[in-house]
């Protein structure tokens, strides 16, 4: 046979390397025998096993012996008196448990050349034995169990010592003078001693006597003062540590200084709610009622009322990093867990959802939602179903706070507010360039007055019967008609809307219509289109779905480009600025919950996005 190396599996290795710091406590519970042939197993594959094959023979311990701090020699013996139908004996199997958990396969011994086990034949009853040592972390944590057929009883060991004669420390103690000295002990001299040659120390110096003391000897008084006071010399006087502090914050060995288990421990609250006054640290093994982690957790406590109303705090944490804060009272551990960092999305940080109380004119820099309930000094012509951003204007070196505030619905609906000025004041609420674009009154005025001095015409024949000069058409006491340069000047200023069928989501979606509306306006003095508006989807729960602007009908090309809007950039949660690259002529938005809303590149009043282009269609 060639059984030479014992592999610990690797739950043997995790309950071995567990008896540190007294953990768990190893039991050994039983060996097998198998026929079943692991030689050719890998040897990470051997770690791996949980239970041995085709097994002939199970055996408890015969002898284990802790050889030292962390190792034990261990003996099995597989008697031939058990087995009925011979087999090859080609691997051993090693079980064990920990002091309160349930069985596990902790080594495997395996052989390419087997022991041939035969049969009982009744007379010859062979033992195959087997011995192995093995390394765990703490030695004095392994509950020793053997067979009692293979170790001796305390019977046998009295009988060994009845039948020779042996002499018991006991009988050596009862016939021991009571005159001689035990020299582990402090000399008792039960009567008067004569030193014939006189007493000295352990450096053979003489030891005075009381005579010599009496008679005054004055060398003698002065070497036992000199003795007596290099004795005292480095020892602590009781007064020195009155404002010691005497109650330890951890065991004796440093560990922590207490140690809640499932064997001791009903409920980690209680046990908390019972410590005494002052600091303590502790351990808490998985599974006792209160643990907040499915792992054991170590903590420290400080408690500033001991008794039956308690008072404390502290934290837990377990081998993941988790971290509990906790507040104990007479009602209970009021626990807190802190996030974890890396968990926290930086976006979802930098960002808040506006209540009632909060006030937008005097919130940070910053991205905020509005969803619902309106915010103090909120545009009244703004839904509360949006968004509000407030940027700084001045530069970081500047001691003046300029700053401006945007606000955004889903309804297509833009405010803004400016705070400067000599002295700094905000500029009230205005739409966009509510200073040079015509509102809808400025466009109704202006249609009525062109309609009231316009020449009529016949709806059906179109012919004019009015009788007009038209060299020099005045109404209304000589006002001037409005020319055709008079038109094109109010049609550079107006906007137009984009006509829908110039805008296609994806396959699949359909543009919410009438609430869709691009509008733009052309400046072809420098040949630029200035762009505003919103693209609105019938699917609310689309995200990340691109929709393309076509201006192919009203320029023929671009040249350079600034066009930003609300929409998807990295998450579903939320609008974010993003930028337009155009592709030719087609500018694609992608939207969030079914919007995308077209917005200025600045806050400063005057500015839209905007395309360059060389050539109108």
């Amino acid at each position: 046979m060639q059984f030479d190396t014992t592999y610990l599996t690797e739950a043997g290795r995790s309950l071995a390397t567990g008896t540190l710091g007294g953990l768990d406590k190893i039991q050994f519970t039983r060996a097998v025998a198998s026929s079943h042939d692991y030689s050719a197993t890998p040897v990470n594959d051997l770690k791996k096993l949980t239970s041995i094959e085709d097994v002939q023979q199970t055996v408890e311990y015969s002898r284990i012996i802790k050889k030292d701090d962390t190792t034990l020699t261990m003996r099995v013996d597989f008697p031939s008196r058990d087995v009925t139908t011979a087999y090859s004996l080609y691997t051993v199997g090693f079980y064990a448990r920990p002091e309160n958990g349930d069985e596990i396969l902790y080594g495997v011994l395996p052989s390419s050349l087997p022991d041939y086990i035969a049969a009982y034949d009744g007379k010859s009853n062979l033992n195959d034995s087997f011995q192995t040592d093995t390394t765990v972390s703490d030695a004095d944590n392994v509950l020793i169990t053997v067979s009692q057929a293979g170790s001796l009883n305390e019977a046998d060991l009295d009988a060994i010592f009845a039948s020779k004669h042996i002499a018991t420390i006991d009988d050596i103690k009862a016939n021991i003078p009571a005159t001689v000295i035990d020299g582990s002990k402090p000399a008792d001299f039960k009567e008067a001693v004569t030193f014939e040659k006189g007493a000295v120390d352990g450096e053979g110096n003489a030891i005075a006597t009381t005579k010599n003391l009496a008679d005054g000897d004055a060398t003698t008084l002065k070497a036992a003062k000199a003795y007596a006071d290099t004795q005292a010399s480095d020892k602590v006087k009781t007064a020195n540590t009155d404002n010691w502090q005497k109650t330890k914050v951890t065991g004796d060995d440093g560990g922590n200084k207490y140690s809640f288990t499932t064997a001791n421990t009903t409920d980690l609250v209680a046990a908390i709610q019972a410590l005494p006054l002052g600091y303590h640290t502790f351990y808490c093994q998985a599974g006792v009622q209160g643990n907040p982690s499915s792992q054991a957790v170590r903590g420290i406590a400080e408690i500033t009322t001991a008794g039956a109303n308690p008072l404390g705090v502290g934290y837990l944490t377990d081998s993941t990093g988790a971290f509990w804060s906790f507040y104990v009272d007479s009602s209970g551990l009021k626990l807190k867990r802190s996030a974890d960092a890396d968990a926290i999305d930086p976006s979802v940080m930098a960002k808040t959802t506006l209540t009632a109380d909060d006030d937008v004119l005097a919130l940070d820099p910053g991205t905020y939602h509005v969803w619902g309930p309106t915010p103090k000094n909120y545009p009244t012509s703004v839904w509360p179903w949006g968004i509000v951003v407030v940027k700084i204007l001045s530069p970081d070196d500047s001691s003046v706070d300029n700053r401006l505030v945007e606000a955004f619905d889903t309804g297509n609906h833009k405010m803004f507010n400016i705070f400067s000025g000599t002295p700094l004041a905000w500029s009230g609420w205005q739409a966009p360039n509510s200073g040079i674009m015509a509102t809808k009154s400025d466009v109704t005025t202006a249609v009525s007055a062109v309609n009231a001095n316009m020449v009529h015409r016949n709806p059906d024949t179109g012919v004019v019967s009015e009788p007009t000069d038209f060299t020099n058409l005045t109404v209304n006491g000589g006002k001037s008609v409005a020319t055709a340069a008079d038109l094109k000047s109010v049609a550079d200023k107006a906007w137009y809307k984009l006509d829908n069928k110039y805008i296609t989501p994806a396959s699949g979606y359909t543009l919410a219509d009438p609430a869709t509306n691009v509008l733009y306006k052309i400046d072809d003095s420098i040949h630029t289109l200035y762009l505003s508006g919103a693209i609105v989807l019938t699917d609310s729960n689309a995200y990340n779905v691109p929709v393309t602007v076509h201006l192919g009908s009203i320029i023929k090309s671009i040249n350079t480009y600034l066009v930003t809007y609300l929409g998807y950039l990295r998450t579903n949660d939320h609008w974010d600025f993003d930028s337009v690259t155009p592709i030719g002529t087609n500018l694609t938005f992608l939207p969030v919950r079914g919007i995308a809303c077209i917005t200025a590149p600045s806050g400063t009043a005057g500015q839209y996005d905007s395309v360059t282009y060389d050539e109108l269609v």
